[in-house]
């Protein structure tokens, strides 16, 4: 008979399980659930602007937010990047010039810059349309313009087949509008190749994917864990079991996203693999002991009982894994804010479905008479061996001990890095034309000197085009104005800030540089305008150099994120396991694989991303997850220490196993992923969560029985 100890907690539920009517009439509920949240599904949208996701308190990002308040730059850009067989001979410099002129007439087209408008010597003609100019062959022109026009390198490459035009669209243009309308042109230039290459571009194909995964990877992720679960119960039926729970309430989740309209973003899309994976987890360990239970007991009653012993402690590993979403919170930033009120709130849906789903699952799969009982794996020979290391006790915590502390020293150690490649795969179309922009040396980046006006009065005097011209001179190395007098003079003039006291002009960079790079050179730059007394009247600014310089921030940030998550999971053990003991030693044992983890990214030499930190931080959550199923499981066994220990590890063992495989297997599917950060952010967590199952099946018990729990 169940344990009468339970009776009054379970009681309603007892009472729910007994009563006929309870399991069609949770079907009916769950049913009609699943159906509205299908069709809440099909709305979901996806959002990867970048700047959103970088928003929050910092001084880089409140610089950025006041050049885009004062100046109508920044936003509805476009990046065309332009190949042909050779812009030198006249066939394709007439085909240039007529897409140009064709591009300046297309309905959402504000203003056009490209190798045409760039200014001459005297700031008040172009430079090709200058008669000395206009009278040589199409291959001298462009190479005197490389030579005298400021940002020719910039826009055309050195064999005069590639050039890039920046597009600024009129302000009520819809998103996207003006990518559209100017691929519509591509085939009136049959002899031309065009391709958006800019930071709206990049946005939209980040967005693409993150729709795109949540339409492979994740059902990919579901069907593999399905496979192991199948492999592991060794049925069919308890692998459905187990299945249910969590796709019940990832459809719950990625509805309630839809409903509540928000976006998935490249933080949000890393939640519904967590989601999956831990439900199966949690799920695998309640089969395991319902299961272990009707040996002695008809199913409803095992039922009971392997909720009765395993839910206390699936609520404890969705508090540590939401725990370490929650600390997120601290870097101020909206995107991750976001990350860290979604993550708990899918991890509190995929319990409830956990509690609800997975009793009547398994009453319909599984009703009383039915014949035989399932025989899960037992993973023998790993117990086995586990057992057999567990007789060294004293020396393999000292080995424990010793590796922490060899570990220790690269703790923080592995460096802050940011590139487009985190989203950008670079064997993609994008990904290549990054490249080869960037091996051009061709600037698609918007980025912008903004210049304070000279003598304090609006309007462009001669001491501001003075100054302008000088910073030109020594960011740009040209003595020819940065932009057309008309395009800095204009009251409505975009290159002028809305009180008419700064103006801005193009500082075009490749926008496929890693973060080190692009900041290496913002920094010559300003080095030489700090030289010439100049560092108080100019900034430079723009959206990939937000990111250059947030996201190591952020990564700092994430790190003290870490570290408050470890020391608020081992309060949060200490409170509902009531051990003091076993709380430091959950968390000496779930650290321990992300140290190991981090000292081999510093002995690769790899930095350390944003995904990654963030995958760190996650790993340890649900690291300590199996390390609290096996301390939960020990703190209820009752008898002599070494018999305890082999109950413990008879009970959970195999389903520690079962659901670490299921869980590296389900995170594999993050290899198909269309971003590359998510693959990245599967291999170490999996990794993490390999040696956690190490940790927890070798070292874990030693210090168990140092813990002297009684």
């Amino acid at each position: 008979m169940p344990d009468p100890k339970g009776k009054s907690a379970l009681s309603p539920l007892r009472r729910a399980v007994g009563w006929r009517g309870f399991v069609p009439v949770l079907a009916v509920l769950l049913g009609l659930s699943l159906v509205l949240s299908a069709m809440l599904i099909r709305d979901l949208s996806a959002n990867s602007n970048m700047v959103e996701a970088l928003s929050g308190r910092s001084e880089a990002y409140r610089s950025y937010a006041d050049f885009r308040d004062s100046f109508d730059l920044g936003r509805d850009e476009e990046v065309l990047l332009v190949r042909s067989d050779g812009f030198g001979s006249p066939e394709g410099y007439l085909a240039l010039e007529d897409l140009v002129l064709d591009l300046q007439l297309t309905d959402g087209v504000d203003q056009v810059l490209s190798i045409f408008s760039l200014p001459g010597p005297d700031g008040q003609t172009t430079f090709l349309s200058r008669p000395a100019i206009a009278a040589l062959p199409p291959a001298a022109r462009l190479a005197d313009l490389r030579e005298g026009a400021p940002y020719a390198d910039r826009l055309l490459d050195a064999g005069a087949t590639t050039t890039l035009i920046y597009l600024l669209g009129q302000p009520q243009a819809r998103p996207g509008a003006l990518s559209r309308a100017v691929l519509e042109l591509a085939p009136l230039y049959p002899g031309l190749s065009l391709s958006p290459v800019g930071q709206a571009e990049v946005d939209r194909v980040v967005a693409r994917a993150l729709l795109r995964d949540q339409l492979v990877v994740t059902p990919l992720a579901i069907v593999i864990c399905i496979a192991m679960s199948i492999l592991a119960l060794r049925s069919w039926r308890a692998a459905l079991c187990c299945a249910a729970p969590p796709l019940v309430g990832l459809v719950w989740f990625l509805a309630t996203l839809s409903a509540t309209g928000t976006a998935v973003d490249p933080f949000l899309s890393i939640v519904p693999t967590i989601l999956i994976v831990l439900g199966f987890a949690d799920c695998m360990h309640l089969f395991y002991a319902t299961e272990a239970a009707r040996a002695d007991m008809p199913a409803r009653q095992a039922l009971l009982r392997g909720m009765r012993e395993t839910a206390p402690a699936a609520a404890m590993t969705s508090s540590t894994t939401a725990v370490a979403f929650v600390g997120f919170v601290i870097v101020g930033n909206e995107a991750l804010s976001a990350f860290a009120f979604w993550g708990p709130f899918g991890l509190l849906l995929v319990f409830a479905s956990f509690c609800l789903v997975f009793p009547l699952a398994y009453l319909v799969l599984f009703p009383h008479g039915t014949a035989g009982r399932v025989r899960p794996a037992r993973f023998a020979p790993v117990l086995a061996a586990a057992g057999a290391v567990q007789r060294r006790g004293g020396a393999v915590r000292w080995l424990g001990v010793l590796l922490f502390l060899g570990l220790l020293p690269f703790l923080g150690r592995a460096e802050p890095v940011f590139s487009l490649n985190e989203h950008i795969r670079p064997t993609s179309p994008l990904g290549r034309d990054l490249a080869a922009l960037e091996a051009a040396g061709l600037g698609n980046a918007s980025l912008y000197l903004v210049v304070a006006d000279a003598d304090g009065e609006p309007g462009l005097a001669q001491a501001d085009r003075d100054r302008i011209d000088r910073v030109a001179g020594i960011a740009l190395g040209t003595t020819a104005p940065p932009l057309p007098d008309a395009a800095l003079a204009g009251q409505d003039s975009r290159f002028i800030a809305a009180s008419g006291l700064s103006y801005a002009f193009p500082l075009p960079l490749p926008l496929g540089l890693a973060s080190e790079d692009m900041l290496a050179r913002v920094a010559g730059i300003e080095a030489r305008l700090a030289e010439a007394g100049l560092a108080d009247a100019v900034s430079i600014t723009g959206q990939s150099l937000l990111a250059a310089r947030m996201v190591p921030e952020i990564i700092q940030d994430l790190r003290l994120a870490y570290y408050l998550a470890v020391a608020a999971v081992t309060m949060l053990i200490w409170l509902l396991l009531g051990s003091v003991r076993l709380a430091l030693i959950a968390t000496f044992v779930s650290v321990l694989p992300i140290l190991a983890v981090e000292a081999l990214l510093v002995l690769r030499g790899s930095g350390l991303t944003m995904t990654g930190t963030i995958a760190l931080t996650l790993a340890f959550g649900i690291a300590v997850d199996d390390t609290i199923h096996f301390l939960n499981r020990f703190r209820l066994v009752p008898g002599p220490l070494e018999a305890r220990l082999a109950a413990t590890r008879a009970a959970v063992g195999p389903p520690m196993v079962g659901t670490t495989l299921i869980l590296i297997a389900g995170l594999a599917a993050t290899a198909f992923s269309a971003i590359p950060s998510l693959p990245f952010f599967g291999a170490l967590v999996a990794s993490a969560v390999f040696l956690a199952l190490m940790a927890d099946i070798f070292l874990l018990p030693c210090l168990a029985a140092w813990s002297r729990l009684k």
